[in-house]
């Protein structure tokens, strides 16, 4: 599913992302491994498949998520949901694309 929503990114005409990437703090230290990284913006996208879905791994996901937003990064989470519902893959794309500051009006929505 990772390379289905890089694809989704791509296919869109985002610039390609660097995948499974690690994300540090200003001084280094490791904050998360993201999934797809746009590093200069400091944007990451985070496909939260299964083996997220338990309570633990939840909580320890949305706090790696809080503290990496702490130090300047977005990090946004996609859900199948986000890839198959078309409404909810044009609202993640929008989010992103802001993120990074891209033309909404040279990106393919559809």
């Amino acid at each position: 599913m990772e390379s289905l929503t890089r694809l989704l990114f791509i296919h869109a005409g985002f610039p390609e992302p660097r995948l499974n990437v690690t994300v540090s703090d200003d001084d280094g230290g490791w904050l998360l491994l993201g999934d797809l990284v746009w590093d200069e913006e400091r944007v990451v996208v985070e496909y939260q498949g299964s083996t997220h879905a338990d309570r633990q791994a939840r909580s320890q996901d949305a706090d790696r998520a809080s503290v990496a937003r702490d130090h300047g990064a977005q990090v946004f989470e996609v859900f199948a949901e986000d890839l198959f519902e078309t409404h909810r893959r044009q609202r993640l794309l929008v989010r992103v694309a802001r993120a990074l500051k891209l033309d909404l009006g040279s990106l393919n929505f559809t």
